[in-house]
C-alpha cells in the first residue's frame, strides 16, 4: 500500500477539502474532503492530480467549495514527481526512471514481498563458523558471496507457490547465532522459520547448489534448458538491454502449470584488447507458473512479486514476467556497467526447468556409490557441544 508521508492542512475554511497528505513513491495523493459534517477520503494519482489541481483555485467565493491554498498546491507540485505548468494549465508525464528505480519499484507494489533472503542466509551461514567450511567445499566460493542459486533451488523442494507460502518464509527477522543453532539442533529451542531454513540448507546443499554437481561429481548435469540468448551489447551507446519477448513467452507457454524455472543472467565488463582485469557478474531469479497459467517471480535480493492482491495466487501475465525479467537484466548490468566503467558489457540469460532439475539431483544422490560432499544428519557433540555432521544416504 501506498506510504503517505507529508500532509497539508488547507486554510481556506469555506472549502470542503480539509487536508492533503502526498506520497512521492507513488505519485499519488489522498484527499480528505467534509461533505455533509462527514470526514472521506479519495486517491488520485497521475492525470486525476493534475485535473484536481486544475479544478481548485484559492479564490475565496461562495460558489468554489473546493479551493485550496497556495501551500497545499505546491506541497502536491513538489511532491508529486511529474507535474508541470504548460499554456497556465498543469499537466502530468510520467518520468522515465532509471533501470534502478524501475526494478526497485517493482517490488513496492500490494502485489509483492519485499525481502532481501541472500543476504540473511549469506550472513547467518557466515555466523556459523563450524559450518563454513562445509558451505565453502559444496559452493567452491565464500557463502557471503551470495546464495542465490540454492535459495532458487530451495523456493522450488519447498514448493511455495502462493503470497501466503513466501509471506511465512520471506519475513524480517535477526541473523541466526550459531548458539541459537546449537540449541535448536539439541532439542533445548524450539523451532523457527529461520532455524529450519538454515538447517535444510546446510543438510541438502549438495542437491540444492546445482551448478556444483558437475565439480564434485564429474557428471555433466546442469541443463534442462528451454531457453537462451546472448544479448545486445550494453554500453555508453546502447543503453537498453533488450530480451526476446516474443521467444521467452513462448518458452513460458510450453512449459507445465505449477512449475518452477531458473532464470540465469551473465554480464561481462569488456574493455577493448581484452584485459584481464575484466570484470562478471552473475544472478539466479526463478519463475513459478501457477495451476491458473499465470506466474510469481522471484529475486532472492528484492523479494516476490506477481501475487493477486486479493487472492495471493500467481497472478503475473506472461507480459509481465518478460518485463520483470528484463527489468532485472538492466537493473543488474546497468549497475555494473557505472561501477566499472567499462567500454561495453556481454550480457546472456538462460532460462532452465528448475522442477526437472531439482528432481535429477534427488535422482542422483539416490544412488549410494555417491561419496563427495553428502547430504549430512547434523547432531551435537556431547562432549565439546559442537555441532557434528554425519554424511547419509537419500
Amino acid at each position: 500500500m501506498p506510504r503517505y508521508v507529508k500532509k497539508y492542512i488547507n486554510s481556506i475554511t469555506e472549502s470542503n477539502i480539509l487536508k492533503v497528505y502526498t506520497s512521492k513513491d507513488n505519485s499519488q495523493i489522498k484527499v480528505f474532503f467534509k461533505i455533509a459534517n462527514e470526514e472521506i477520503d479519495r486517491i488520485f494519482s497521475g492525470q486525476e492530480v493534475v485535473k484536481f489541481l486544475n479544478q481548485t483555485t484559492n479564490i475565496r467565493d461562495h460558489e468554489n467549495k473546493s479551493a485550496i491554498s497556495k501551500n497545499v498546491k505546491q506541497g502536491i507540485i513538489r511532491d508529486v514527481e511529474g507535474i508541470h505548468r504548460e499554456n497556465g494549465r498543469y499537466v502530468y508525464k510520467a518520468p522515465i526512471l532509471s533501470p534502478s528505480k524501475q526494478y526497485k519499484k517493482l517490488f513496492k507494489s500490494e502485489k509483492a514481498i519485499q525481502f532481501n533472503l541472500n543476504d540473511f542466509m549469506s550472513d547467518s551461514i557466515s555466523k556459523l563458523v563450524h559450518l563454513k567450511d562445509r558451505f565453502e567445499e559444496i559452493l567452491g566460493f565464500d557463502p557471503e558471496e551470495g546464495l542465490c542459486h540454492p535459495l532458487n533451488y530451495f523456493i522450488t523442494l519447498l514448493e511455495l507457490k502462493n503470497m501466503g507460502d513466501f509471506a511465512g518464509f520471506l519475513r524480517s527477522a535477526d541473523v541466526v547465532p550459531e548458539q541459537d543453532f546449537i540449541d535448536y539442533i539439541d532439542g533445548r529451542k524450539e523451532q523457527t522459520t529461520e532455524l529450519l531454513m538454515t538447517q535444510i540448507l546446510l543438510q541438502f546443499l549438495p542437491i540444492l547448489h546445482i551448478q556444483s554437481i558437475e565439480r564434485r561429481e564429474g557428471d555433466q548435469f546442469y541443463d534442462k534448458t528451454i531457453y537462451e540468448q546472448e544479448c545486445n551489447d550494453l554500453s555508453s551507446t546502447e543503453i537498453w538491454v533488450h530480451i526476446n519477448q516474443e521467444k521467452v513467452k513462448c518458452a513460458l507457454d510450453n512449459v507445465e502449470i505449477e512449475c518452477y524455472l531458473e532464470f540465469n543472467f551473465s554480464c561481462y565488463a569488456c574493455n577493448e584488447g581484452g584485459s584481464d582485469d575484466d570484470e562478471n557478474i552473475a544472478h539466479s531469479m526463478l519463475v513459478y507458473k501457477g495451476e491458473n497459467g499465470k506466474y510469481i517471480f522471484f529475486d532472492s535480493n528484492r523479494g516476490a512479486v506477481g501475487f493477486c492482491p486479493n487472492t495471493g495466487v500467481a497472478n503475473f501475465t506472461s507480459e509481465e514476467i518478460c518485463r520483470a525479467v528484463e527489468l532485472a537484466v538492466n537493473f543488474y548490468s546497468y549497475n555494473m556497467y557505472i561501477e566499472n566503467s567499462p567500454d561495453y558489457c556481454e550480457i546472456y540469460v538462460t532460462l532452465r526447468n528448475a522442477t526437472l532439475m531439482l528432481k535429477k539431483a534427488e535422482e542422483l544422490y539416490e544412488t549410494t556409490e555417491r561419496t563427495n560432499s553428502k547430504i549430512v544428519d547434523i547432531s551435537v557433540d556431547n562432549n565439546t557441544g559442537k555441532l557434528l555432521l554425519t554424511p547419509i544416504n537419500l
